[in-house]
């Protein structure tokens, strides 16, 4: 079984403003399949009930990952990283001053989420995550 997509074509089209899914990116839905995929990852450890395609039960939860999602394509079409992870530049130079930014893929490959995504996930109690110790 594939894991679950949080959002559908239409769905972002309509977020975007755009009329006709055709105006859509060619690869918007690789982008909804990564940004579920994200969403996912930062939920590690988060406790919501599931149907047998994994989507959530309660239709609060499932409106927060798919607005989650919607927001997290929306951060990465706006030019803030990519579906692969932060955009990295070795080196950026303004002036007499040169920063080094992260190369992608450090810090065990936790999704750069859209600060939106963030807050729509909080907002029905998924984050932040807690482990919970018994004995």
């Amino acid at each position: 079984m594939s894991p679950p997509i949080y959002a559908t074509l239409q769905q972002l089209a309509n977020k975007l403003g755009i009329d006709d899914v055709a105006d859509l990116p060619a690869d918007s839905q690789e982008k909804l399949r990564m940004a579920s995929r994200d969403v996912d990852d930062v939920l590690i450890g988060a406790v919501y009930a599931t149907d047998i395609n994994e989507i959530p039960i309660d239709i609060n939860i499932m409106e927060a990952m798919k607005n989650a999602t919607l927001a997290q394509v929306s951060y990465w079409l706006d030019g803030y990283g990519t579906e692969h992870g932060p955009t990295a530049y070795s080196n950026v130079s303004i002036g007499s001053v040169t920063l080094g930014a992260r190369a992608t893929g450090q810090d065990g490959d936790i999704p750069n989420l859209a600060p939106q995504a963030l807050k729509e996930l909080r907002q029905v109690g998924l984050l932040p995550v807690y482990a919970k110790v018994r004995g």
